[in-house]
């Protein structure tokens, strides 16, 4: 993948979401290789949502990508707070005092903590955000309630080779807003 392919994804991107794409090349002190910043905002349902990611170039044409961040600011009608993560070895040893949502298959694999169970019950009914959090390994979400608002950020740790990555946790990303919009 060269640097015009990737310019060219977040290009293409940014003009399906009707977004201001900012691409900006910067050479940092002290590293040798340049950083790459690409970042899209645009609005859904009134709400300004941000896409982006760093990307380190190597020597040799190579490239290394930070996630990709998909983050908003919601309303948010009560407290709640939800953190998810793939549970890992030490999870399952110590998991003890986690919060489960009821659906076994998605307690098996995926660790949950909130400040809510109610809201964690009601979140979880779509099935769709469920099935989308138990097939992708490479993701994480954190909703956090400040000041009567939700921020809501879905990371993806893997390269945006193909637009339909990027397309993909976008529609991901808007579906979890829709839900949240129902509480």
């Amino acid at each position: 993948m060269t640097l015009s392919e990737i310019h060219k994804v977040w290009i293409e991107i940014a003009e399906e979401l009707n977004g201001q794409l900012q691409f900006g090349d910067y050479l940092q002190a002290n590293v040798k290789a340049g950083i790459i910043t690409a970042k899209i905002e645009y609005e859904f349902k009134g709400y300004k949502i941000e896409i982006h990611q760093g990307i380190f170039e190597r020597g040799k044409g190579g490239f290394d990508f930070n996630p990709i961040i998909i983050q908003s600011e919601i309303e948010s009608r009560f407290d709640f707070d939800l953190t998810i993560w793939r549970m890992d070895f030490f999870d399952r040893l110590f998991g003890a005092n986690r919060i489960r949502t009821g659906y076994r298959a998605f307690d098996k694999k995926i660790w949950v903590k909130s400040t809510s169970k109610a809201a964690i019950t009601k979140f979880f009914s779509n099935e769709k955000i469920r099935n989308e959090l138990l097939a992708d390994k490479m993701i994480h979400l954190h909703i956090d309630n400040k000041e009567e608002k939700w921020g809501v950020i879905l990371k993806i740790f893997r390269a945006p080779g193909k637009i339909k990555t990027i397309e993909h946790a976008i529609f991901f990303f808007e579906s979890i807003i829709t839900q949240l919009e129902k509480f």
